[in-house]
């Protein structure tokens, strides 16, 4: 139960930082 959800936590994290980085992304643009 513990490792699922520090799967989901992480995956989590990288989903925010994916659509960060594609904001700075079209924003630089």
């Amino acid at each position: 139960m513990r490792n699922a959800f520090v799967h989901s936590a992480i995956y989590g994290v990288c989903v925010k930082e994916e659509i960060f980085v594609r904001n700075i992304d079209n924003i630089l643009k």
